[in-house]
C-alpha cells in the first residue's frame, strides 16, 4: 500500500522547507523528502559546518512572518540598513539607505542553516505532515488520476503534485526530462569562496560589495558583529586562494575592503562552491513543478538566489490553492508568474558581472559613469532597491504584508 499525500516536495534546504510549510499552512497533507538525515534533530547534523548565509529581503521576511518563524530566526540575524556598492578600478560608485524607502532595513543577513532548522521545527508541528530523510526519488510513475507514484527507499508515495526542490543538479528535474539551458559564459568554471572574519571597523549594518576583476566579493554583516564573505573567483584562482594560510588569505582582501574594514583578521570556516548558472526550459509537467535552484541558478553577485527561490515557492502554492493542487491550469499559472521574472533576474545578472568583469577601458568608462548617474537619481536607485527587497511588482500576497519594525 502507498502512501497518500497532496504534496511531496523533493529537497529540505530553505526552498523546499519553506514550500512544504506553505503548503501545510493550507491544510494539505504534506510530505517533505530529503536525501541527508535531518530527523534526528532540528538543525541538520550535515550542516554543522556550513557556515553559508543568505541576504533575506523584505518579501522574503513576511512570508517567514507569517509562517509563524521569523521569532526563532530573528535572534541571530543581522539587519543591514545600508548597502555600499563600488568598482575597485574606478571612481564608480552607489549607494542604498532604508531611510530613503521609508523602511527600517533593507533585508537580514541569516545563515541558512537557522532558516532550515527554524522550517523543519514548524514543519514537525503540522498534523499531517511528514519529514522522509535518507531518501530521494528513484522513479516516478503517472497514475491515471492524473497524479504521481514515487518510488522511494523502501516504500511508495502517492501524490498530487510533487516539488522538486533538491538544487541545481535537481534529480527530480533529470526524471521529469526537463531541460536546462546554461546561463554565463563560464559558469563552470568559476567558484565562490565562504568565509567568516573579524574586521577592525565593524560592519555598521552596512553589506558592503566590491566589484573587482574575476567576480565580485562581499561582506555581508552577521548578528555577532563579525562578516560573511562570499568572494566569486576564477576556479584557477580560487584554488591559490583556498591554499593560503588564514593570515594569507585575509592579506588578500585588504585592497579590497581595508579603506573601510581596516584591519581584517580572523578568517574561520573557509569554504568553497562551485557556481552552476542555469535556467530550466519549462518549470512544470503534469503533475510537477520545479522551485528554486532546481529551476534557476544566479550569480550571487545580488544576494537574489534564495529570494527568488521564496517568491516561487510562494507563487506556487498561491496559484495552487486549496482545490488546484496539481492541476495543469495552477501549474501553468505558476509558470506564466515566475519564469519570465526569474528570466529577466538572470539576464541583468549575468550582464553585470560581464560588464564589470570587462578590462576595457571604454567599457570601464561607460559603467563608471553609468554607476555614479545612477547613484545621483534617487527615483532610479529607489525602483532599484524596492526591487530588490521584494517590494513591488506581481509578489504573491503571503510576501506583501508588512513587516514589523
Amino acid at each position: 500500500m502507498a502512501a497518500r499525500f497532496d504534496v511531496i516536495v523533493a529537497g529540505a534546504g530553505m526552498v523546499g522547507a519553506a514550500c512544504a510549510c506553505l503548503f501545510a499552512r493550507q491544510g494539505a497533507r504534506v510530505a517533505l523528502v530529503e536525501a541527508r538525515y535531518i530527523n534526528g534533530g532540528e538543525k541538520n547534523e550535515n550542516e554543522n559546518s556550513d557556515a553559508r548565509v543568505s541576504a533575506i529581503n523584505l518579501a522574503a521576511e513576511n512570508m517567514f512572518r507569517a509562517l509563524g518563524v521569523w521569532e526563532e530566526v530573528a535572534p541571530r540575524a543581522s539587519a543591514y540598513r545600508a548597502m555600499k556598492v563600488w568598482d575597485f578600478n574606478s571612481a564608480a560608485k552607489i549607494s542604498f539607505r532604508a531611510a530613503d524607502l521609508g523602511r527600517d532595513c533593507l533585508g537580514h543577513i541569516v545563515e541558512n542553516r537557522d532558516i532550515v532548522a527554524a522550517l523543519l521545527a514548524r514543519l514537525r508541528r503540522h498534523e499531517g505532515a511528514a519529514i522522509i530523510d535518507n531518501a530521494r526519488v528513484n522513479a516516478i510513475e503517472h497514475l491515471p488520476d492524473g497524479g504521481l507514484r514515487l518510488d522511494l527507499p523502501g516504500m511508495r508515495a502517492e501524490t498530487r503534485l510533487l516539488v522538486g526542490a533538491d538544487g541545481a543538479n535537481s534529480r527530480v528535474r533529470e526524471l521529469a526530462g526537463i531541460q536546462t539551458a546554461r546561463a554565463g559564459s563560464d559558469s563552470d568554471g568559476e567558484d565562490a569562496i565562504v568565509a567568516a572574519l573579524s574586521t577592525e571597523r565593524g560592519h555598521r549594518d552596512t553589506a558592503w560589495q566590491c566589484f573587482c576583476e574575476g567576480g565580485p566579493a562581499a561582506l555581508l554583516p552577521l548578528a555577532n558583529g563579525d562578516c560573511s564573505l562570499v568572494w566569486s573567483r576564477p576556479r584557477a584562482h580560487a584554488d591559490e586562494l583556498m591554499r593560503l594560510s588564514p593570515e594569507e588569505f585575509c592579506a588578500q582582501l585588504r585592497p579590497l575592503f581595508g579603506e573601510h574594514f581596516g584591519e581584517i583578521s580572523d578568517c574561520r570556516g573557509r569554504r568553497r562552491f562551485a557556481l552552476r548558472r542555469h535556467h530550466a526550459e519549462h518549470y512544470i509537467t503534469d503533475a510537477l513543478a520545479l522551485v528554486g535552484d532546481a529551476a534557476h541558478s544566479i550569480h550571487p553577485l545580488a544576494g537574489l538566489g534564495a529570494n527568488l527561490g521564496f517568491l516561487d515557492a510562494a507563487a506556487l502554492v498561491e496559484s495552487s490553492g486549496a482545490r488546484g493542487i496539481g492541476k495543469r491550469s495552477a501549474l501553468r499559472r505558476y509558470q506564466r508568474r515566475r519564469r519570465g521574472d526569474n528570466a529577466v533576474a538572470l539576464m541583468m545578472m549575468e550582464a553585470l558581472n560581464e560588464l564589470f568583469g570587462s578590462r576595457r577601458a571604454a567599457v570601464k568608462a561607460a559603467r563608471s559613469a553609468g554607476m555614479n548617474m545612477t547613484d545621483a537619481l534617487a527615483p532610479l536607485k529607489n525602483f532599484l532597491a524596492k526591487t530588490a527587497a521584494g517590494v513591488r511588482g506581481d509578489v504573491p500576497q503571503i510576501c506583501r504584508r508588512p513587516a514589523a519594525v
